[in-house]
């Protein structure tokens, strides 16, 4: 009777060994399953915060590039402004008689004297 028990008693053991097998092998799993729930959690958040911030860029682009074509505006009116008032100006000494000084003035004279 003793083999018996020893024979009955070594399966127990071997029954509670392969269940703590199984046992740490389901936690395992589960474990893994955590780890890779975490990480889709984590990739969608950092997905949503890179969208926004994507979005706050593309809000600041637009509105630098709304500036720029201000500014580029006021420039080109002040380069019609000041081209006006060269030619105003130039006219206006023309009518009164008078030069530039990058005009040239050509005096011929006479081969005699």
């Amino acid at each position: 009777m003793s083999k018996m028990g020893k024979g009955k008693s070594s399966r127990v053991k071997s029954e509670k060994q392969l269940k703590k097998g199984v046992l740490f092998f389901n936690v395992l799993i589960i474990m893994v399953v955590i780890i890779c729930a975490a990480g889709v959690l984590n990739n969608f958040a950092s997905v949503a915060q890179r969208r926004e911030r994507l979005e706050a860029l593309e809000r600041e682009h637009n509105s630098v590039r709304i500036q720029n074509e201000a500014l580029r505006n006021q420039i080109e009116i002040g380069r019609e402004a000041d081209q006006f008032d060269e030619e105003h100006a130039v006219n206006v000494a023309r009518a009164h008689g008078l030069r530039k000084d990058s005009d040239i003035i050509f005096h011929i004279s006479g081969g005699g004297e």
